[in-house]
């Protein structure tokens, strides 16, 4: 009974000590005296003991010795780390634990609460042992935060004493923090050391080729020419001369003149892929500008002209918004007190009303909710009043394990109350409005001014500069607050800054374009048909950082529709104006692809619509006028040698003899499932019929591939957990028996380099995670076997012909 008694007391009494250490470290620090307070704590310390034990003395002196160096190293910190904020937190957390060291000595002098238990409620807690293991677990917290600013540091300084340049990305290899939050603090303090010790003149900062090395003052390399100096975080590096930045990896220790080989995802052989591979070796790389484009520039695309710069601003990961996991109600107040601040918009800012669309329906907002936020009340108005109460609320949150934290959603609020009126505008929010809001929301005029700071910083593309202050200036519910800002800023240059890989879909009418584009989103964004559906020029363009489609039409007159959530029905209704318009919808694809390039899907129309000529004009336009990396040719496997065909083909042709830059082109054969395989179809023979016929047009060397383009669409949305219609659960199922139960697999007619796709549906599954079982329709399905059927009908051997493509070949770097 006494070990439970005295093990509830170490918790009880670590818990109020900590409690207190804090409480007091907040009012010493306040007043300015947290540096003297270790003396007179010590002196009170001294008066009250009495060595009725001889450890009682061994304790003391610990405790003299442990605060003369928490004063020293907290000292030598401050003159490192002064204002940075991560710094400060962990101070924090130091000078709380010596101070509930100090009062753990205090109450065992005092035999407080012990005595009071003992005689109150007849229990027996050993005061030694509570005080000596609560004494060293405020030690070891003492200790960890002494490190955590410490321990970056003593490696930065390191490096730089083993190496005479470091490259700045390998700074991040200092922290080992593997949770994502803590991570992202400890990565900012990094970088927040590195550019203090650059403003001191202690190292340097050398930009070369569109990489940031840091140099230690005096050594060889500082002195070095071929490279600009730079201290600012927004240089832009000269072009250094041969051999400057072979030298500069060097010294770094990175070596970046050879790319991953492991990266291939096809091996070589006879194909005009692997031509490829041979002529990339000796072409000159594209260049990557160090500075991203700034907010007010619209990017040129693969597809011609740039897009709208309002667009960008749907471009967001909800899931990592903060309101993301909140309450509903919650959730509702954010959006009212947000929308109420930028209603004056609407009227010059159409995409605002589809915002507001968007946060409804990716935060799960009720229709007949979110319609009253379309036309807020005035300021005074009891609703409006009671979601200001509710946004600037300060509520405990749960972080890990037993721990709590303080939050409010003021500061992600006025964040993004800013960062939204610049995005439209391209202005700084009007001080008058910016007052009267911080005001509402209860931020002082300091924090106005510093997230003003930051949010402009962002805009202008200065994203190194507000990272810094972010990290260094901003304490944590705020910086918490912010920082989801900075990731969506970052996003969103990140995708204008990536090469765009641009694959035109050609084909006649029918032969599947948009349900080949549906499978490659694995849902049913494009209408799709039995007959002509496209009617205009339709981009699809990957972008994996959110899971919801955002998309646009661009309409021929000038202006733009917008949607923050685009679906089918949103796609037919852009698709169904007659004006001469070009749709571009962006999203996360279903395959895996690689990072460098945008890859981005070009839908066309069918060249063979007898009821509009207009169809074939607008394909033969585009192919002409737009630049494309690859061409994908679909040819309906039930209608291959069609007159039609032959008239596509020729003009495909044409356009590629004509072009600069000749494009790759690929053959799908489309709808290869609805083959009688075990009747008197032939796959393999039709596949070579065809090669024959584009080797007769002059393609030489064609690579075919056969594909089930609906299978690969529904497996994929079974997969996701999305709805199925009726007959589309009856298709699937007989699919699913077409591929596993029959083993068909249209991979091994493929005629190309062979595909290096895992053969273990287990492997398969590491890049596209799906649950052991499935039910769909009332039958249930092993994930791993769909996983394998949908390998089986050719669509992941296309997307990884494309992706190897795309990494030898790169893309275009004019996008959007």
């Amino acid at each position: 009974m006494n070990i439970i008694i005295t093990i509830a007391g170490i918790m009880i009494m670590f818990i109020v000590t900590m409690l207190a250490g804090f409480m007091l470290n907040g009012i010493l620090k306040w007043i300015r005296l947290r540096f003297l307070s270790p003396i007179a704590a010590l002196v009170l310390l001294l008066n009250m003991t009495y060595m009725t034990r001889e450890w009682y003395s061994l304790l003391l002196l610990g405790i003299v010795i442990l605060s003369a160096w928490t004063v020293i190293r907290s000292l030598y910190m401050k003159a490192i780390a002064r204002k940075i904020v991560y710094a400060e937190e962990q101070l924090d957390n130091v000078w709380a634990s010596l101070y509930a060291i100090y009062a753990l000595y205090a109450a065992l002098q005092r035999s407080f609460p012990y005595h009071w238990v003992e005689n109150k409620l007849d229990l027996s807690p050993n005061a030694a042992v509570i005080t000596l293991v609560c004494t060293a677990l405020s030690f070891l917290l003492l200790l960890s935060s002494l490190s955590a600013i410490f321990g970056p540091y003593k490696q930065l300084k390191g490096r730089l004493k083993k190496q005479a340049c470091i490259d700045e990305a390998s700074l991040k290899s200092i922290v080992r923090i593997t949770d994502p939050k803590r991570r992202e603090e400890a990565l900012g303090y990094v970088d927040a050391l590195a550019e203090r010790l650059v403003s001191r003149q202690k190292i340097m900062r050398l930009v070369d080729g569109g990489k940031r090395f840091l140099i230690k003052k005096g050594s060889r390399m500082a002195n070095d020419e071929p490279v600009r100096r730079g201290s600012g975080t927004d240089r832009s590096p000269e072009s250094p001369e041969p051999g400057a930045q072979a030298s500069l990896s060097a010294a770094a220790g990175t070596d970046h003149s050879s790319a991953d080989t492991d990266r291939s995802v096809l091996n070589k052989g006879s194909s005009p892929l692997n031509r490829l591979d041979a002529r990339a070796a000796d072409e000159e790389p594209l260049s990557v500008p160090e500075s991203c484009h700034d907010a007010s520039e619209t990017h040129g695309t693969a597809s011609g002209p740039g897009i709208d710069q309002s667009f960008r601003i749907l471009r967001q990961n909800f899931s990592k918004h903060p309101i993301a996991e909140t309450t509903y109600e919650d959730r509702l107040h954010y959006m009212t007190v947000l929308f109420y601040a930028i209603e004056d918009l609407k009227r010059k800012h159409s995409i605002a009303d589809e915002l507001l669309s968007q946060y409804a329906v990716m935060l799960g907002i009720r229709q007949e909710d979110a319609e009253p936020i379309r036309s807020i009340p005035t300021r005074s108005s009891p609703e409006l009043r009671s979601a200001f109460q509710a946004v600037k609320k300060i509520r405990w949150r749960k972080r890990k394990g037993w721990l709590y934290s303080r939050y409010s959603y003021k500061y992600a609020a006025f964040g993004e109350f800013l960062y939204t009126r610049q995005r439209l505008t391209g202005e700084k929010a009007e001080e008058e409005i910016t007052r009267l809001y911080g005001q509402s929301l209860g931020i002082s005029a300091d924090e106005r001014k510093l997230t003003m700071e930051y949010c402009a910083f962002l805009l202008e593309g200065k994203l190194k500069a507000a990272q810094l202050l972010l990290h260094s200036q901003m304490p944590g519910k705020w910086r918490e607050g912010l920082s989801f800002l900075y990731e969506r800023e970052a996003g969103n240059r990140a995708m204008d800054d990536r090469s765009r890989f641009g694959t035109a879909v050609v084909a006649t009418m029918s032969a599947g374009k948009s349900t080949f584009m549906n499978a490659l989103a694995a849902k049913d964004l494009l209408p799709s048909k039995n007959q002509a559906c496209t009617a205009k020029i339709t981009a699809l363009v990957h972008n994996a950082q959110f899971r919801q489609t955002i998309g646009y039409s661009r309409m021929a007159a000038g202006g733009y529709l917008y949607s923050g959530a685009a679906n089918a029905a949103v796609t037919a209704r852009w698709n169904g104006i007659p004006e001469d318009n070009e749709v571009y919808l962006e999203g996360s694809l279903a395959g895996a692809y690689c990072a460098e390039s945008a890859f981005a899907f070009y839908d066309t129309p069918g060249t063979n619509y007898s009821m509009d000529s207009g169809h074939n004009e607008i394909t033969y336009r585009f192919l002409e006028e737009r630049p494309m990396n690859l061409i994908v040719y679909l040819i309906n496997a039930t209608q291959i040698s069609t007159d039609d065909n032959r008239v596509l083909l020729h003009k495909v042709t044409a356009v590629m003899e004509k072009a600069e830059r000749p494009p790759n082109i690929l053959f799908l054969l489309n709808k290869a499932d609805e083959f009688d395989l075990e009747g008197d179809d032939d796959l393999d023979a039709s596949i070579g019929s065809v090669i024959h016929d584009l080797k007769e047009a002059g393609v030489e060397e064609p690579d075919v591939i056969p594909i089930s383009s609906y299978g690969a669409k529904l497996f994929r949305m079974a997969l996701a957990g999305r709805e199925l219609s009726k007959k589309e659960m009856k298709d699937m199922g007989a699919l699913y028996r077409l591929f596993i139960e029959d083993g068909v697999d249209f991979t091994q007619f493929a005629r190309i380099p062979r595909i290096n796709q895992p053969d273990d549906p287990h492997s398969y599954s590491a890049v596209h995670p799906c649950p052991d079982v499935l039910t769909v329709g009332g039958n249930q399905y092993r994930g791993s076997e769909m996983l394998q059927a949908l390998q089986r009908t050719g669509m992941p051997a296309v997307e990884a012909y494309i992706n190897h493509l795309a990494h030898i070949q790169g893309g275009n770097r004019s996008n959007g």
